[in-house]
């Protein structure tokens, strides 16, 4: 719709990887779905990593947007790109 629109063009992204990539997550999902069910150690590990790790970075990046906080490693000339750099190295 965007690009019938022309609001927005891809340069590299392809129609063809978005359906790769839905089918791949459906099934992903399906897969997961399957191993909450049977509830091992490991899986409730993950789920619990990976729903800490979403909620740091949502907090993160807020911080980030307002001017609360920023690391500045010296990677990049902008902070805004270090910032988000390191951030997703340490989330």
């Amino acid at each position: 719709m965007f690009e019938s629109l022309n609001i927005y063009h891809s340069n590299w992204w392809r129609k063809e990887y978005t359906f790769i990539a839905v089918i791949f997550f459906f099934l992903l999902s399906k897969f997961w779905m399957r191993a909450l069910r049977i509830g091992t150690r490991w899986t409730r590990f993950i789920l619990l990593w990976m729903q800490g790790s979403a909620a740091v970075g949502t907090v993160m990046f807020f911080m980030s947007v307002a001017s609360i906080r920023h690391y500045e490693i010296g990677f990049f000339e902008n902070v805004y790109r270090d910032d988000i750099f390191f951030q997703r190295l340490w989330v």
